[in-house]
């Protein structure tokens, strides 16, 4: 009897944390954390490497998630300071990528300035390309002194205010219906103007605006951050970042969004939930290839991976967010209570095939008694031996 609780404990820990992945309680923690006790004191000394292998990391699972609800729970108690600390960090960060948004603007139109005698002709526009390239800036345009446009390269949504057309300053922020453009102009020798575009932000779904190549997206990218730019004047300036000219003054405001706690806590649990649930899948994949050979080690095989396809969080994964979003599709016949994504179910389905091909092909239970049990143990036990010892078996008997 302990010898067979030692082979279940490690598949009880398994199936509790494919439920703590999916809901996140101390409960489930406490269960897999029994599992493993009662796998431990089952033995592990005539245990393989691959079992001992994964229920090592069974173990680091379940400390992976008392890790978890404890920055969770420091998170939530003392979430003003933790703030207060993230704001200033990224704060920093801010102010040094908006001034570097600042020095490429400059650059760009810079050196487009002092070339501009070179882009008299159509076959010179490539030169143009990677100078906004080298930079990195969203439009690149040169407008000769009557404010014609000569010659342009880039993305610019909405039309180039007439001011900056003319170059009346040097700097300028625009805030569109729908973008806002941070512009760095450079006077030619003849009179001509250069202008260097920043796409700052957009007020298009993240899932669109993302793709445009905005300031706010990439800053979002870069440090998990929302911001805010507002160009005119704010409550509380001294929370705010600014782009600050050369010569001391601000072009405008950036505020980092507060998020709200619970979200903050959820999307912290979320990295947790991910690193587990990696972890379960290649123990899961150890302790089925370790398992005895006997129908009960596919049976909890089959039924784990079964868990697993049910609870991983999947749509984690970039990319594969539509398949698992549950308000994409559903049955007709289906509880509202049992709703699931298309690639749950799929999942599932596969999942299913799977383990009922698995057990088709696993050693069959042997009677209780009887001359039918003699010989099922036999053979049971030629199926354990390696291959080296069933010859050495074969050539002893013949001889």
């Amino acid at each position: 009897m302990p010898q067979t609780l030692g082979w279940i404990g490690p598949w009880i820990a398994l199936v509790s944390l494919s439920l703590w992945v999916a809901s996140p309680s101390s409960p489930s923690l406490v269960f897999a954390a029994l599992g493993m006790s009662v796998g431990v004191l089952g033995g592990v000394r005539e245990r393989g490497v691959f079992w001992v292998s994964g229920s090592i990391i069974l173990v680091i699972g379940i400390l992976a998630g008392v890790l978890a609800d404890r920055e969770v729970s420091d998170l939530s108690a003392n979430w003003n300071t933790f703030w207060a600390e993230r704001e200033a960090e990224v704060g920093g960060r801010l102010q040094e990528e908006l001034q570097a948004q600042l020095r490429s603007g400059e650059a760009a139109a810079d050196q487009l300035a002092r070339g501009a005698t070179e882009f008299e002709r159509l076959e010179d526009v490539p030169t143009i390309q990677d100078i906004r390239a080298e930079h990195g800036v969203s439009a690149l345009a040169l407008y000769d002194s009557d404010g014609r446009l000569r010659i342009w390269d880039g993305v610019h949504r909405g039309k180039v205010p007439e001011e900056v057309q003319v170059g009346r300053d040097r700097y300028a922020y625009f805030d569109l219906p729908l973008f806002g453009y941070l512009y760095v102009t450079a006077l030619t020798p003849d009179g001509g103007v250069a202008v260097a575009a920043q796409l700052m932000r957009t007020d298009l779904p993240l899932e669109i605006g993302a793709r445009l190549g905005d300031f706010g997206s990439e800053f979002l990218d870069l440090t998990g951050e929302h911001i805010r730019i507002n160009p005119g004047t704010v409550p509380n300036p001294e929370s705010l970042s600014g782009l600050v000219l050369p010569n001391g003054e601000r072009l405008f405001d950036v505020l980092i969004e507060r998020p709200d706690r619970a979200d903050r806590a959820a999307q912290v649990l979320g990295r947790w939930q991910w690193l587990v649930s990696s972890g379960l899948l290649i123990a899961w994949l150890l302790l089925a290839v370790g398992g005895v050979p006997r129908r009960s080690t596919c049976v909890f095989a089959a039924g784990g991976f079964l868990f697993l396809a049910a609870f991983v969080p999947l749509q984690q994964i970039a990319g594969l967010e539509p398949l698992f979003d549950q308000t994409l599709f559903a049955l007709p016949p289906w509880p509202s209570a049992l709703k699931m994504s298309l690639g749950r179910l799929a999942l599932l389905v596969f999942a299913g095939e799977s383990s009922s091909a698995r057990l088709q092909t696993c050693p069959p239970r042997c009677p209780k008694r009887g001359a039918r049990r003699s010989r099922c143990r036999s053979q049971r036990s030629r199926q354990r031996l390696p291959e080296r010892q069933r010859q050495t078996v074969r050539r002893q008997r013949q001889s």
